[in-house]
């Protein structure tokens, strides 16, 4: 026979033996909460006498009487409320259970328990803390023997006075007291409007039949028609709204009137109805609408290479375990869990993670799967809650796997219209197969002279190009906060979940924002500069306060950085590094002094390597072992990206960062152009201008094939030229030049060397 689930059991009972159970429940409960209330109350006054009974280890089965009127257990009760916790704030919990009563007793009456929980709770700590602060400037430390506001105040007195002194927390437990007084008061009023509101909605809705695909109007002028149901004979709309009777009255005819009002039909034979339906919400993903995920077949099995340990190796590890243990003098009954390295290491493969339902149904916004925990569970974490994470271990341990999985997990979950990547590589190596997301994943800067160009500097390959592009990804991250700002919403989320209700407008300059993850490869050889020059040394700094800068501000923009180095010393993790990096990864490194510096705290020099790593999300450490993804896999997953459609700007290039901020010193436009050497096409770009009476640098891009920067050295030859206006703004500069008659003249003298 099988079981029903209480639920289900729950579902088939009628209303009269639910509401038995109801009084049952509430009864119960009632039996609690008043004896709660008589061991609390009589604890207040009767503590002294019992307190001699403390000791007895078996107080129960003592012969010795209390003064508790709730007796022994009672005693007990009220003093680990009173004493052990809260000391006269327990009287808050006592408030809670009498509401959690009632509303058992009368479900009807519509007490918001979650309200009752949640400010009995908060309130029961404040009053609690605030009681023991009152206490310890009062001396009245010993008062119930906890003092008045229980143990649990007393230790939160204790750390805030040693953290910020007095008067910051007598400050603090005001402004506490005072928020609290505030959001309890305000709660009630905010739920009888949400009441007032749905029983307004409840009261009068209209109900409008849907119109059938394309109906044939009615003219007035026509021949009366015969008889037909009315939603085939006239347009109609439906609309279901709170609407007043006076209201309907002047919209719908009078015979149309539905009975009671509830229902009516709105109709307009005039050739001048307007039918107004709420415009789709915007899928960001239409911009590339026929792109494909990877499949996972691209992707290795490794069956081959896993191995289960046989029951004679996992005894054998068990008896390790239970004899180090016991060389210490602790004897454990039951191993559950062993983090000993079996004989024949196993490959963990990507695939098998992300055919796990835990990255599958992930809600979150960049879900990285990375490894298997001891338990041999999936271990799924969210690189936008992270918000930056640093990635170190020795050389050879899985440091590069490892960012290939995290690299690899993303471009399984997010569209290319959510998610760019900035690839640094000063090794020039790891990340060369990436470059095949040009066309969809990566954000590049807009200076390359052609296509190739660009496809050359899509990785980012020396120090001097990764402090510019750093500085570019800054002027990005401060354009996006001054959307945020207009927008009046605080992270990039909600700015995109406004976008795509159409709250926000192109026409003010919104558009959806992708996140972008900055992955920089060799940390610390893009910033070690001892014995170098003064370029190199500033180029050092500048990337260094760049990373800083995205790291403290980044997160809520979108903008989440990645750092990994195989050389962790206290000059590479600084503590500025550590302080705006919370979440670490650390593989095998050769000291416990590196581990320190990565983790701070050793661990990371026991590690077995191959993969095994610690994974430190800034509140607790948990061994995982790394998934596994092969060169050659990497090279099918992005050939199956690169092969598709991409976007179908300049270069298909799916995003321009901005320009970086010009070097102090450097000529920063408006300067003086070199009219001697002119651009090879100067000429071509000055007749499409002219042709098209419009002096734009996009179009030099996309009708000539010209890259950013190459396009917008001609068009400062142009304007020298007199062929086109200064900038203006956002707007195509003014050609100046109407016909071919005027520029020939105008070519003839700059193309033979005049001036």
């Amino acid at each position: 026979m099988k079981l029903k689930s209480p639920s289900a059991y729950w579902a088939e009972l009628d209303e009269k033996r639910r509401s038995e159970y109801r009084i049952v429940a509430a009864v119960l409960l009632g039996i609690f909460t008043l004896f709660t209330a008589i061991a609390v109350g009589s604890y207040f006054f009767t503590w002294q006498e019992d307190a001699s009974l403390l000791g007895e280890a078996d107080l129960i089965h003592s012969p010795e009487q209390v003064s508790n009127a709730s007796s022994k257990l009672g005693f007990r009760w009220g003093h680990f409320l009173v004493t052990r916790s809260f000391g006269i704030a327990s009287l808050g919990l006592i408030a809670f259970l009498a509401a959690w009563t009632l509303s058992r007793a009368f479900p009807k009456r519509g007490i918001r328990l979650g309200k009752w929980f949640v400010a009995s709770l908060t309130g029961t700590f404040i009053a609690s803390w605030l009681l023991a602060f009152i206490g310890r400037l009062a001396g009245w430390d010993t008062v119930f023997g906890g003092g008045i506001g229980g143990r649990a105040g007393a230790a939160l007195v204790d750390s805030s006075i040693n953290l910020v002194g007095y008067v910051v927390t007598a400050v603090a437990l005001l402004a506490l007291t005072g928020l609290w007084f505030y959001f309890v008061t305000g709660l009630p009023a905010l739920s009888r409007t949400e009441e007032t509101a749905e029983e307004n909605v409840d009261a009068d809705p209209i109900v409008v039949p849907e119109p059938e695909p394309e109906p044939e109007p009615v003219f007035a002028a026509d021949p009366e028609p015969e008889p037909e149901p009315v939603e085939e004979s006239r347009p109609v709309r439906v609309r279901q709204t709170p609407v007043h009777q006076s209201a309907v009255s002047e919209v719908v005819d009078e015979g149309a009137a539905a009975e009671e009002g509830s229902f009516t039909v709105e109709t307009d034979d005039t050739l001048d109805q307007k039918v107004r339906k709420p415009l789709p919400r915007i899928n960001n993903r239409d911009e590339l609408p026929k792109y494909q995920f990877p499949p996972l077949d691209i992707l290795g099995d490794y069956t081959s290479a896993r191995h289960e340990p046989s029951q004679d190796e996992l005894n054998r590890n068990n008896n390790k375990i239970r004899a180090t243990l016991a060389s210490y003098k602790i004897q454990v009954r039951d191993v559950t869990a062993i983090e000993v390295a079996n004989d024949t290491p196993s490959i963990v493969p990507l695939k098998q993670l992300l055919n796990d339902e835990s990255y599958r149904s992930s809600k979150a916004e960049l879900p990285v799967a990375i490894g298997y925990t001891i338990s041999q569970k999936v271990k799924v974490f969210d690189l936008a809650d992270a918000p930056h994470l640093l990635v170190a271990g020795a050389t050879k341990q899985g440091k590069s796997v490892g960012l290939n999985v995290i690299v690899s997990s993303l471009l399984y979950a997010k569209h290319p219209s959510e998610l760019k990547f900035v690839f640094i590589d000063p090794k020039m190596v790891e990340f060369s197969a990436y470059g095949r997301l040009i066309n969809h994943y990566l954000a590049v800067l807009p200076t390359a002279a052609d296509e190739q160009d660009e496809r050359d500097q899509a990785i980012v390959k020396n120090a001097k190009s990764a402090s510019e592009v750093l500085q570019s990804l800054c002027v990005e991250m401060d354009d996006r906060y001054t959307l945020l700002n207009k927008a009046g919403v605080n992270n990039i989320k909600l700015y995109n979940d406004k976008y795509r209700d159409r709250h926000l407008l192109p026409t003010d300059g919104h558009h959806f924002l992708p996140y972008i993850v900055v992955v920089i490869d060799e940390y610390a050889d893009l910033t070690m500069s001892v014995g170098a020059g003064p370029e190199s040394k500033a180029i050092a700094r500048s990337i260094t306060t760049s990373v800083i800068r995205l790291a403290q501000k980044g997160r809520a923009a979108g903008l989440h950085v990645i750092l990994a180095t195989q050389r962790p010393t206290v000059d590479v993790i600084t503590g500025l590094i550590k302080a705006n990096f919370p979440m670490r990864i650390a593989f095998r490194v050769t000291s416990r002094i590196d581990s320190s510096t990565i983790l701070d705290q050793p661990g990371a020099d026991k590690l077995i390597g191959r993969g095994d790593m610690l994974l430190y999300s800034g509140v607790e450490m948990e061994r995982i072992q790394c998934a596994f993804i092969g060169n050659d896999e990497i090279a099918e997953l992005t050939k199956s990206v690169g092969s598709q459609i991409g976007y179908q700007k300049s270069y298909n290039t799916p995003y321009y960062l901005p320009e970086p901020p010009k070097a102090e010193g450097e000529e920063s436009g408006g300067g003086m152009v070199d009219m001697k050497q002119l651009d090879e096409r100067f000429e071509e770009a000055a007749r499409l201008i002219v042709t098209s009476q419009r002096g734009s640098t996009s179009d030099l891009q996309r009708r000539l094939g010209m890259g950013y920067a190459k396009a917008g050295r001609v068009m400062d030859q142009l304007e020298a030229a007199g062929i086109v206006g200064p900038q203006n703004g956002s707007k195509p500069r003014e050609v100046l030049v109407k016909d071919f008659n005027e520029l020939d003249q105008i070519l003839s003298h700059f193309m033979n060397g005049g001036q």
